[in-house]
């Protein structure tokens, strides 16, 4: 027989209980691979939407690394619908991989702006070596801070948020 304990801690008891029980019920119903694909759609539309913009302004933004972040976490949040961490590391990679991606289309329209030539034209002889000679000539040092930003952003935007009525539902 157990001894009487006071009810909060039996209070205590059944709110652990019920968010164990969200967890678990959250858990079931993620799905890493969505995820995946939500922040790989999420990237594309960010670099598209960086190389878009260099090639309105004629201007290189890196505060548009900020944005791939929040794009790609926020496609990853939606699609894969995740608490695990595995979807924060996925928003992040993510988010570098859009950033990349976003630096080298910038790149890649400017030169074609340069050259007065269709950007068709010079994705047509893009070879990967091409490609690393123009990252490489288009990095500057700080990128590394927004391209550290756009990081975070995709990891801390891809879980899941609790929402309103599931946080009500929790005994108090």
């Amino acid at each position: 027989m157990q001894p009487d304990t006071p009810a909060e801690y039996q209070q205590a008891d059944a709110r652990q209980l019920a968010i164990m029980q969200m967890v678990a019920n959250i858990r079931a119903h993620q799905s890493l691979p969505l995820g995946i694909a939500g922040g790989l759609i999420g990237a594309a539309i960010a670099a598209l939407l960086w190389a878009a913009i260099t090639a309105a302004t004629h201007f290189q933004i890196g505060y548009m690394a900020l944005a791939v972040g929040f794009i790609v976490g926020f496609g990853v949040r939606t699609l894969g619908r995740g608490v695990d961490r595995s979807f924060g590391i996925a928003g992040a990679v993510l988010s570098l991989l859009g950033c990349v991606a976003g630096n080298l289309g910038a790149t890649i329209v400017a030169l074609a702006q340069d050259a007065k030539i269709p950007v068709l034209s010079v994705v047509e002889r893009l070879t990967p070596a091409v490609l690393w000679l123009l990252l490489k000539e288009g990095f500057q040092v700080m990128d590394l801070f927004f391209y550290g930003f756009a990081v975070y952003s995709g990891y801390r935007y891809a879980f899941r948020k609790l929402t309103a009525a599931e946080i009500a539902s929790l005994p108090d």
